[in-house]
C-alpha cells in the first residue's frame, strides 16, 4: 500500500512539475499554477509532518502556560509582601 500510494504521490508531483514547467511560457497561467504548486506542495509537507506540528505546538502550549502560571503565583506573592492581610 505504501509503495501505490509513494507511486501515485510520484505521479501527481511529475503532472504538476510537467504543467508548471509548459505553464511557464503563458505570462498568466504560468503564475498560476506555480502558486496552486506552491499550495500543493505546502499542504503535502504539512500533511506529512502534522504530527510533529501538533506536538511542538502542544509543547508551546504547556511552556507559555507554565510561564503564565509562574508569573501569576510571583505577582501574589507580591502583593502579599505589599498587603499582608
Amino acid at each position: 500500500m505504501v509503495g501505490t500510494d509513494m507511486a501515485a504521490d510520484a505521479a501527481v508531483n511529475a503532472g504538476i512539475i510537467g504543467a508548471n514547467a509548459i505553464g511557464d511560457e503563458v505570462p498568466i497561467v504560468g503564475e498560476v499554477i506555480i502558486a496552486g504548486t506552491a499550495v500543493y506542495f505546502a499542504q503535502e509537507w504539512v500533511r506529512g509532518h502534522w504530527q510533529d506540528i501538533k506536538d511542538g505546538s502542544d509543547d508551546a502550549g504547556h511552556f507559555i502556560g507554565g510561564l503564565a502560571s509562574g508569573a501569576f503565583h510571583e505577582g501574589e506573592k507580591l502583593l502579599s509582601l505589599v498587603d499582608p492581610l
